[in-house]
Parts: C-alpha cells; sequence; structure tokens
C-alpha cells in the first residue's frame, strides 16, 4: 500500500506540471478543454474530435466579423452569442483551438470535446 500512495503522489504531482504548463502555454484556453481534445486525438487518430467552443472576444469586437473569419477560415458552424460571445462547432484539435484563441481579440476560450462519429 505504501509503493501504492507513493506512486500515486508522483503521478499526481505530474498532472499538476502539466496543468500548470497548459495553462502557462496556452492561458486562453481552458485546460480541460486540451486535455478531453488531446486525449481524443490519441485514442481516435482517425478523426478530429468534435469540438463546441465559446470564444468570449473583447468589448468592442466586431463579432459578426470574427464570425465570418472563423466560420472562412477553418469551415466551422459560428453563430453569435451576447454582444461578446462566438459559439462554434465542429471537428478540430487542440492545435486549432489555440490558434483561434492566439488572436489578439481573444479574451478566453471554454468549451467541450466529444468523440466524432462517422
Amino acid at each position: 500500500p505504501i509503493m501504492i500512495i507513493l506512486f500515486m503522489s508522483e503521478v499526481e504531482q505530474g498532472y499538476d506540471k502539466f496543468m500548470t504548463w497548459l495553462r502557462e502555454s496556452s492561458s486562453k484556453v481552458d485546460p480541460d478543454l486540451l486535455v478531453k481534445t488531446m486525449y481524443l486525438e490519441r485514442k481516435f487518430p482517425d478523426v478530429e474530435p468534435k469540438v463546441d467552443l465559446d470564444i468570449h472576444f473583447k468589448l468592442g469586437t466586431n463579432i459578426q466579423e470574427k464570425r465570418l473569419q472563423i466560420s472562412e477560415k477553418f469551415g466551422l458552424q459560428t453563430a453569435a452569442h451576447g454582444k461578446n460571445t462566438l459559439l462554434t462547432s465542429g471537428r478540430m484539435n487542440a492545435s486549432k483551438i489555440v490558434h483561434i484563441a492566439s488572436n489578439d481579440h481573444v479574451i478566453n476560450v471554454t468549451g467541450n470535446a466529444t468523440a466524432a462519429s462517422y
């Protein structure tokens, strides 16, 4: 039992370090969303996960312009939600999520990833 406790402690410390690194390296994206997306990418390598994003923009951002840009560039379904949020849905990997979040007008990105169906 003591070895199991020590092992779990090391695993948990590694996980905590990884989550801290994720928060620091992609601070605008919910780290749990990235972990789930990466897990699904590896579990089902033949198809990108289906991801639903809530993209929160700074006040004063032209949401309709951003909606069109995201739709055209990434081929995602998009809809405005309130004054400063876009909802997007489609197949994407963690890199695409981080790329979307890298826009200067984005405050943060949250959402959910599920296994895509064929």
